[in-house]
């Protein structure tokens, strides 16, 4: 069995316009599936990116140890600033409890009278 085939015969059979028209349509038919693919790439690259960042993450022993005496250090708790705090808070729960008549009307409502 022998089969001659001549690529210039082959050329000469296609025509462009099909070749545009069968990629339009194959392109018509599969831009619904687009979204779905596209979210589920950029899913995985985001689970791919997260496993590598959270369970793989390499450090070198230098960053450790810096790491690791930042942490030893914690926060040093200031109680004047903390006694601050607390009494500020203390004087604005008295003046909120105060009878708000000796304020100052800044809408002075009480020194206009509605003449009838």
């Amino acid at each position: 069995m022998n089969i001659n085939i001549s690529i210039k015969e082959l050329i000469a059979k296609f025509k462009w316009r099909n070749i545009r028209r069968l990629f339009a349509s194959i392109l018509a038919k599969s831009i619904r599936w687009f979204p779905l693919i596209l979210l589920i790439v950029l899913c995985s690259y985001g689970g791919y990116l997260w496993y590598n960042y959270v369970y793989q993450a390499h450090w070198s022993e230098a960053r450790k140890q810096s790491y690791i005496s930042d942490k030893d250090k914690g926060t040093i708790f200031d109680r004047a600033k903390f006694n601050a705090v607390v009494s500020e808070m203390e004087r604005r729960k008295n003046d909120y409890g105060n009878n708000p008549d000796n304020l100052s009307d800044i809408f002075k409502l009480k020194e206009t009278v509605v003449k009838q």
